[in-house]
């Protein structure tokens, strides 16, 4: 067991939106239905080591105004939590051997709150981290034939000191890479079909959303 601390500011897995534990199956949760243009499911490449990230800095994110910042549906709150979901196709589900291998493969490692965690890169705190879709989140790594899961939920939690547009482009790259292994599907924080629309607002929403935090860090300095 590493000991590695959750994402940014995490305490516990309260803020996310998991499945009852006496929910049967995914379909118990009501899904959007599926729209046009679904994502190109080829493979993308995630490298195991750590990741270098470099601190957020003005010149790193896109400029906007505030009318396009305000276009972008921004969150007005302090906080927010971009959420992408690996689930598994109808009527099947994850088993805990296929789970570990894809997270291994992926370089996430388990640690804290008994979920998977992305190293940062000091190797100890980490940029984002992934749960079970089902309550309380948490994996068993000791039961690994017995344990299943519908689907499981990538996330991080802004703001952060790191550059969240290359992170979301990382965790991207990973529920990319856990749905080929596992032979599922990403769904946004909706649970419709992720789209490159849907990426491309996500994109605008992250950069609109550190423009406003800077932007709020300089009135108060």
């Amino acid at each position: 067991l590493l000991d590695i601390r959750p994402a940014e500011n995490y305490t516990d897995l309260d803020d996310l939106e998991l499945i009852p534990e006496n929910a049967s199956t995914v379909v118990d949760i009501e899904l959007v239905d599926e729209p046009d243009e679904p994502l190109d499911m080829v493979a993308a490449e995630v490298e195991t080591e750590s990741i270098n990230i470099a601190p957020a800095d003005e010149t790193d994110t896109p400029v906007l105004n505030e009318n396009e910042a305000a276009s972008a549906n921004v969150e007005m709150g302090e906080e927010w939590i971009v959420v992408l979901y690996v689930v598994a196709r109808s009527g099947q589900s994850f088993s805990g051997a296929a789970l570990w291998d894809a997270f291994s493969q992926a370089g996430l490692r388990f640690g804290e709150m008994d979920i998977y965690h992305m190293p940062g890169s000091d190797d100890a705190s980490s940029v984002f981290s992934v749960a079970s879709m089902m309550e309380p989140g948490t994996f068993y790594t000791n039961n690994q034939d017995d344990y299943e899961t519908p689907g499981v939920v990538l996330f991080m939690r802004l703001p952060a000191s790191f550059d969240a547009e290359q992170i979301f482009g990382k965790m991207l790259a990973t529920a990319r890479l856990l749905a080929q292994q596992l032979e599922g599907d990403i769904k946004d924080e909706t649970h419709s079909t992720l789209t490159q629309q849907t990426i491309s607002h996500i994109r605008e929403r992250i950069a609109a959303y550190q423009f406003k935090q800077q932007q709020t860090a300089k009135s108060d300095s």
